[in-house]
């Protein structure tokens, strides 16, 4: 590669950077809303979230690879999500959220070919879906009064959102520094991560978070010699979170949830890197070796 170009590769990794924030949050909205959607049965709007969710993620997954294919530094900066709980709402957060992305797209500038294979790939499906979410509100009734649901403890999603960005890098920096064995000891805790994600997903919608959503903190690629602690510390903290609100919650089955997550949490704090970890509720055949996450993003 000519200095010219690496110059111009340079160029574009605040932007990258940026660009896989924005995506990430998507993708956990995204999340959140397909679950609590399902939950109402409300399969078409699910498989609809669904398509954009499948754009989304894996072009979050090659921004990381390109990153770190040129040994550039990955930041993935603070973010909010706040999934909402009502169709309407719902509905609503996702077309704010898309709109707020049309606005920056455009400015992002990037030279590379590769890089603005990305941002075309974040811009391709946006139009489409910005159109049904406009269609589908102005068919959806207005929402009946909702009751509350339980909110006791923003931070554990916090906590579990970030330990899923923070293990999605590791295990990409551990593959491309040949550590095959800790990168797929970094996506099983990640997977473990968005099991426990999965389960809480009905207590997370609102229609009116009094904090604004859940922060996200923003994630880098530690120092592979402090790389796995600092996951274990996320998942040392996700436990404790977990076991304040089964100690603290008048809710049953959530209480009962929060202790199974903490008891697994604790199991996993024990494991080895580069061994499976030790887990039985966030344990999944889908996230047991990175080499298969991998083969399926190249497709």
């Amino acid at each position: 590669m000519t200095d010219r170009a690496v110059a111009a590769d340079d160029s574009d990794v605040g932007q990258l950077n940026a660009l896989l924030t924005r995506l990430l949050a998507a993708v956990s909205q995204q999340f959140f809303h397909m679950l609590l959607l399902g939950e109402r049965r409300q399969s078409e709007m699910v498989a609809r979230l669904k398509l954009i969710d499948d754009e989304d993620f894996p072009n979050a997954m090659r921004i990381i690879d390109l990153l770190l294919n040129r040994g550039a530094p990955i930041l993935i900066e603070p973010h909010l999500v706040a999934p909402a709980n009502s169709t309407g709402a719902i509905l609503r957060t996702e077309l704010a959220f898309e709109e707020d992305l049309a606005a920056f797209l455009p400015s992002l500038e990037v030279r590379s070919g590769e890089a603005q294979e990305r941002v075309a790939k974040a811009k391709a499906p946006r139009d489409d879906y910005r159109a049904w979410l406009v269609d589908t509100l102005r068919q959806t009734p207005a929402d009946p009064d909702a009751s509350p649901d339980v909110r006791e403890s923003p931070r554990l999603y916090s906590v579990l959102l970030q330990l899923v960005e923070q293990t999605l890098l590791h295990a990409f920096a551990n593959w491309h520094e040949g550590r095959r064995a800790e990168a797929s000891t970094s996506w099983q805790i990640s997977g473990a991560a968005m099991l426990y994600l999965t389960a809480l997903a009905e207590f997370s919608g609102s229609d009116n978070h009094p904090s604004g959503g859940i922060e996200i903190p923003g994630s880098t690629v530690a120092d592979s010699r402090v790389r796995f602690h600092s996951d274990i510390r996320l998942v040392r903290e996700s436990a404790v979170c977990a076991e304040e609100i089964a100690e603290a919650s008048d809710h049953p089955r959530l209480a009962q949830l929060c202790s199974t997550i903490a008891a697994d949490c604790n199991r996993i704090a024990r494991t080895t890197n580069g061994e499976p970890i030790d887990a039985e509720f966030g344990r999944s055949a889908v996230f047991r070796d990175f080499r298969r996450a991998r083969d399926r993003m190249n497709r």
